[in-house]
């Protein structure tokens, strides 16, 4: 794997780090915005979660190539993003998450299974990495909105999308097969009295 793969696969995790993490501070926009109750508003995670399991379980099941598969999975990231940001209606907002999530599980699931194909021997450690980075994205949005305010959530999520997009370049191409492994070397086979033990039980 390429350089900018694995630092294009890393910022893909802070992304998804970042976005289920999103939801609960922009509770209060959501509410304002499409006038619901609080329970209401908590659905959106829940449907981002709903669309993870089904991103994680299509691919998984695709028939797809790794590279197709990771590259659908940005677009339906960056297409729910979107919609969350610009949706009129609250179920379709809902609908919206439900397509991110979707795009969060197959991000999750397809850079894990890149890691651990490509780097093999090192693949534990790699995937400490490409996992740590979760962390940190989970950690940076909330203090993103907190910082910029719950009413910018919209401009949030747009951003988001298209940094989703401007990751499809360095990630298409990392999901590569595994190089194989060399080969152990022939038994060298034994000529003459060679390898005889006891000596005494060795032809002439």
């Amino acid at each position: 794997m390429k350089w900018f793969g694995v630092v294009s696969a890393c910022v893909a995790f802070v992304l998804i780090g970042a976005l289920q993490a999103l939801y609960g501070p922009a509770l209060s926009a959501f509410r304002a915005d499409f006038g619901i109750s609080v329970p209401a508003a908590g659905l959106a995670l829940s449907a981002h979660f709903v669309g993870g399991i089904a991103g994680v379980l299509g691919y998984a099941r695709s028939p797809w190539p790794g590279t197709g598969k990771l590259a659908a999975s940005l677009v339906a990231m960056a297409a729910g993003a979107a919609g969350v940001a610009l949706a009129p209606t609250w179920p379709l907002a809902l609908v919206a998450a439900f397509v991110a999530g979707v795009g969060f599980g197959g991000i999750d699931y397809g850079c894990n299974d890149m890691f651990a194909r490509a780097f093999q021997r090192r693949g534990s450690a790699m995937l400490n990495v490409l996992n740590a980075h979760f962390g940190v994205g989970a950690i940076a949005g909330p203090l993103l909105i907190g910082l910029l305010g719950p009413d910018r959530y919209p401009a949030i999520f747009l951003g988001f999308a298209a940094v989703s997009l401007l990751l499809l370049a360095g990630l298409r191409g990392t999901a590569e097969a595994p190089t194989a492994e060399p080969a152990p070397p022939p038994p060298r086979r034994a000529s003459g009295n060679e390898g005889c033990w006891p000596r005494s039980s060795c032809s002439t």
